[in-house]
Order: structure tokens, then C-alpha cells, then sequence
């Protein structure tokens, strides 16, 4: 797949023995039209919906749909087409010399068995316990501005929330200018940059998270701090929203006593540069909930990252 694989994508994954995908490729299945029609039952929104609705390689890679992705020449493919050329023809000689190996009646049963690890993928236990449009933010400072853009870039609305009104007009407007940076480089496109902007939200009061089907507090490593952020957010969120923390260092469990909803306390330690490390730690406190595990779970892939699982032992910190 090159570029936008629409059609010609879903035709190679239905009947291509070997599926390969160009590094910064997407995968896009219905118009942005379309989708935005779906989506917000707006289709004025196009450029929304289609960021909101590319699957890139990366995406495709973890969850086995294709089977290698091809790394393109620093830039992109369109700065040096002969090194890209001779980057596909190395991958695909390769593979139909692998291929050539293997008598023709193996080569659909392969296939079947590749079908059937996608809808064994698609049936993970716990998938879909929570259904994540809003996302809220307690702190505003480098890195909840980096996870405020991985949500918004994977189409959540975002209410970001800091100590004062113009602290937080402050972080979206770095965010903006970060955004600035990467247009520059060639990381995104200004109709990105618009639709993430569009997503964020600078909020006043904590009871604006209310809306956050997860709220996540990223402030400095003060426990007395995050607690008391706790204790207010328990008593501003619905009973159901799962209130994290994006502490490296500090006890879930103990932050989770400030709250009366220990079940519903977990831990997401994102890596930074948020953007663009893939892994988040999912640190479960003693008494946060599986559902509330999965949940997170659920949360963190939709980001597009991969998620570690982290437990706390009463005598120890953690473990991975």
C-alpha cells in the first residue's frame, strides 16, 4: 500500500499472499465524507474525519494485518523515488523467493490462518468496556501538551485544565506553536494541525471535566498535590470515568485513598515525546478494578500505542 490505500488496500488484504505497507502510508476505507457523515452526522467536517480516520502503518504492523512495513528514504517517499524503488524491490524479491518455497496448497491455508488471527484480535476480552469521545487534562505543561495532541490526533476532544484560566490559553497556544515545528518539518500537515486544534478546549474549573469519560492528571510529583486534584476530581466526575495519573514515580495505590473510588484509579505514565514514543505504562494500583484495567487498555490502544501492563506490591514499587 502507497499513499491512501483505499480499495486497492482491502483488495491486497483479501487475496495478497504477502501485504506490505510504505512507512508513512494510511489506510483509509470510506471518503472523509463519508466518514464525518458517520462520525458527527456532519459532512461538512471532512478534514476532521479524515484524520480522525487514517490507520497507519504502524497500526496495521501491530495487529498483523500486514506483514511488513517498507522504511522510506529520510523525508518521505516523494524526496528520492530511486532509493524507495530499490527498497520495495529488495522486500519484494525476498518475499516471493520465501514464497516460491512453499508448495501452492499451503499457500491458502496461510491465509486462512491470517484471517483467523484477525478476528481472534478483533474479540479480545475486554475490548470496547469503554467508549472514550472526551478526554480531560489536569495540567498543561509539557507533557500533558504532548498527550493533549495524541488524543486530539486520534479524533478525542480534549478539556484541558490548569492552575489558572491564562496558564491553560497558555499551553494551547504552545501546542499550537509545537504544531507550527512539525508543519515545518514535514511531520503534519496544516488541515492536521487545524482539526487537532479544533479538538482542544482550555476549561476554567475542574468541574468542566465532567463531560471526560477519563480525566488525567499530569502535574509535578507531589503527592499531597495529586491528591488533592484527586479528591476534587472524584467529587466533580461521574461515578463511571476513570480518573488516572500520569505519576512516574509515586504510589497509585495511595493516590487512589483520596478518592472513594480506588477501582477506578489507575496509573498511565506516557514517555516522552509523547507524540511519538509508542509505549505507555499501565500501572494498576491494589485496588484498581480489571474492567478498569481493560478500559485503560482500551484507552491507550486507541492512541495508537501499545500499552505495558505495571502492578504495585505492598512491600515493593513496581513491577513490570
Amino acid at each position: 500500500m502507497t499513499g491512501e490505500g483505499g480499495s486497492g488496500g482491502a483488495l491486497a488484504i483479501a487475496v495478497g499472499d504477502r501485504v506490505n505497507m510504505l512507512e508513512h502510508a494510511v489506510y483509509s476505507v470510506i471518503s472523509p465524507e463519508g466518514c464525518a457523515s458517520i462520525l458527527f452526522r456532519d459532512s461538512s467536517r471532512a478534514e476532521e474525519a479524515a484524520i480522525a480516520m487514517k490507520i497507519t502503518a504502524a497500526d496495521l504492523a501491530a495487529i498483523e494485518l500486514i506483514d511488513e512495513v517498507i522504511p522510506e528514504p529520510p523525508g518521505g517517499a516523494h524526496v528520492d523515488h530511486d532509493a524507495l524503488f530499490k527498497a520495495v524491490d529488495a522486500v519484494l524479491w525476498r518475499q516471493l523467493g520465501e514464497l516460491r518455497k512453499l508448495p501452492p496448497e499451503k499457500l491458502p491455508e496461510l491465509r486462512y490462518a491470517k484471517f483467523r488471527a484477525w478476528a481472534a484480535w478483533a474479540r479480545v476480552p475486554g475490548a470496547g468496556t469503554m467508549t472514550v469521545h472526551t478526554v480531560g487534562l489536569v495540567g498543561g505543561g509539557i507533557m500533558g501538551q504532548g498527550i493533549a495532541v495524541t488524543c486530539a490526533a486520534a479524533g478525542l476532544d480534549v478539556l484541558l485544565l490548569e492552575k489558572t484560566p491564562e496558564l491553560a490559553r497558555n499551553s494551547v497556544r504552545e501546542i499550537g506553536q509545537a504544531l507550527e515545528r512539525d508543519i515545518a518539518k514535514w511531520r503534519r500537515t496544516e488541515s492536521e494541525k487545524k482539526a487537532i486544534l479544533g479538538r482542544i478546549q482550555s476549561v476554567d474549573e475542574i468541574a468542566s471535566l465532567g463531560p471526560a469519560s477519563i480525566v488525567i492528571e499530569c502535574v509535578s510529583e507531589d503527592l499531597e498535590l495529586k491528591g488533592s486534584i484527586f479528591r476534587r476530581l472524584d467529587e466533580a466526575c461521574p461515578p463511571a470515568s476513570v480518573l488516572a495519573s500520569n505519576t512516574s514515580s509515586l504510589s497509585i495505590t495511595e493516590i487512589a485513598t483520596r478518592t472513594q473510588r480506588p477501582e477506578r484509579v489507575i496509573g498511565l505514565h506516557f514517555l516522552q515525546p509523547v507524540p511519538s514514543v509508542p509505549l505507555v505504562e499501565v500501572v494498576r494500583g491494589l485496588g484498581t478494578a480489571d474492567a478498569t484495567f481493560r478500559a485503560a487498555l482500551d484507552f491507550v490502544r486507541l492512541l495508537g500505542k501499545t500499552g505495558i501492563e505495571v502492578f504495585e506490591f505492598r512491600a515493593t514499587s513496581r513491577h513490570g
